[in-house]
């Protein structure tokens, strides 16, 4: 081979390696995966004479990023609104009177004690095979359509006999769904039965599917009134959460407000609404030995979106004995007793909220507490060691930090609500952090 067949050889290779990334790329799939699909759903007549009866509302939307495997939108498109293709990477649909009955889980789910005989075998076998059907990454969807005059409600998390299984009934006009090929990082939605191929079923032939839902509460979370997470009082905070439940509370009290995604990596999600600035983690950043990458990034974007109002950390946490929802103390002192040193000591601290505490707290660090500690204390909180970071970052930039803990027993399942609305109404509405800071605490690591 002579040097000239050499070059021809290396120019094809390459033309081949740059048409391969620009097909796996993200812009390809959005802008040609995507967009093609979109377009399909909306005017392909295969669909129409199939389900003539559908008006379903097929939209272009934006997937922020994942936390936990789950997927996190903070703009929510409006219903009302145009169904333009917009280049953003998934294709979702308003149900309008389609109903899906959603399976979260490749698994196997096996139903115990249900009214209607739809146990002991896994509730696929008793699911119609001929409706449209698609494979979510995490799952089954099974698509039916309302044709009774009765609206059907909401339901996430099929309850029976207080066994909560991974069965969601989702309904409704502004319920949305997501549709093939939209992806979830590596894994991807695709249809097992098209709507180009197949009729969604009828649900009233299918009334067993909707009787299963009899024990469960109906789904439901208001919306708040417009901008309430923003702050109209203190001028550049940054509110710091890596607690999915938290986010996800967030999430439904916000969604009034527009977030503007600033950028969306591995292990984070950063966005801006107002003067008020959001950092998602996907991973505590102690747990996941992340500390010191966590420091240098938050501080980066701390001085270069000069945040100069304060930093908010949301986060969750147990007591044995639950006397208070929330907790505050002031002028905090981290003291490892085990070790006899000093942790962390901050001015300008406030940890937790609602209950004001004048005395000594002792709060034990979870990875720590089956090894070091043993007495039942009434005071004694089982805490997130990862909040210690918190301080840190505040004392090294002199900004002022407020730790909220929500504080809940071992047996409670809690949606963070007292925690979120007291975040709302009294730290974003706030004049200043000044007025917190009037007592001084000592915070003790057993």
């Amino acid at each position: 081979m002579d040097d000239l067949d050499i070059v021809y050889v290396c120019i094809i290779v390459l033309i081949i390696i740059i048409i391969y990334m620009n097909v796996t790329s993200n812009s390809y799939y959005t802008n040609v995966v995507i967009k093609n699909a979109f377009h399909d759903l909306n005017k392909n007549p295969k669909i129409k004479n199939l389900n003539p009866k559908i008006n379903w509302k097929i939209v272009n939307m934006e997937i922020d990023g994942y936390i936990n495997d789950k997927k996190i939108v903070m703009n929510q498109p409006d219903p009302t609104e145009s169904n333009e293709f917009q280049h953003k990477n998934a294709v979702a649909a308003f149900l309008n009177n389609v109903i899906v009955f959603d399976i979260d889980s490749n698994n196997p789910v096996i139903l115990k004690g249900s009214l209607n005989g739809m146990d002991n075998l896994p509730i696929t076998n008793f699911l119609p095979k001929n409706t449209v059907i698609a494979k979510s990454p995490h799952g089954y969807h099974y698509y039916f359509y309302n044709d009774i005059e009765a609206k059907l409600p909401c339901y996430v998390g099929l309850k029976i006999n207080d066994v909560k299984y991974p069965i969601d009934l989702l309904t409704g006009y502004k319920q949305l769904i997501f549709m093939p090929p939209t992806k979830i990082e590596n894994s991807k939605y695709y249809w097992i039965n098209s709507p180009t191929t197949h009729s969604i079923a009828p649900i009233s032939q299918h009334m067993n599917i909707i009787d299963l839902f009899s024990y469960t509460k109906e789904f439901n979370i208001e919306s708040e009134k417009i901008n309430l997470c923003v702050s109209n009082s203190i001028q550049k905070i940054l509110c710091i959460v890596w607690d999915f439940d938290i986010i996800y509370q967030l999430k439904y009290k916000c969604k009034c407000s527009y977030f503007q995604k600033i950028h969306a990596n591995n292990d984070e999600i950063f966005y801006v609404t107002g003067n008020t600035y959001y950092l998602f983690l996907k991973y505590p950043p102690i747990t996941f030995k992340k500390q010191k990458q966590f420091m240098k990034n938050a501080k980066k974007i701390i001085r270069d979106y000069n945040i100069t109002g304060g930093i908010i950390h949301l986060c969750s946490g147990i007591k044995t004995q639950v006397k208070h929802k929330i907790i505050q103390l002031d002028h905090c002192m981290v003291y490892d007793n085990k070790f006899e040193k000093k942790l962390v000591e901050t001015n300008t601290t406030l940890i937790q909220t609602s209950a004001l505490n004048r005395e000594m707290t002792t709060i034990v660090s979870k990875e720590s507490y089956d090894d070091i500690y043993n007495e039942t204390v009434d005071d004694t909180i089982i805490g997130n060691n990862n909040a210690f970071i918190i301080f840190e970052l505040s004392n090294e930039l002199q900004i002022p930090c407020v730790c909220l803990m929500e504080v809940i027993s071992k047996d409670e399942s809690s949606k963070y609500n007292s925690l979120i609305n007291f975040y709302i109404n009294n730290i974003l509405r706030t004049g200043s952090f000044e007025s917190y800071y009037k007592y001084d605490t000592v915070l003790s690591v057993r």
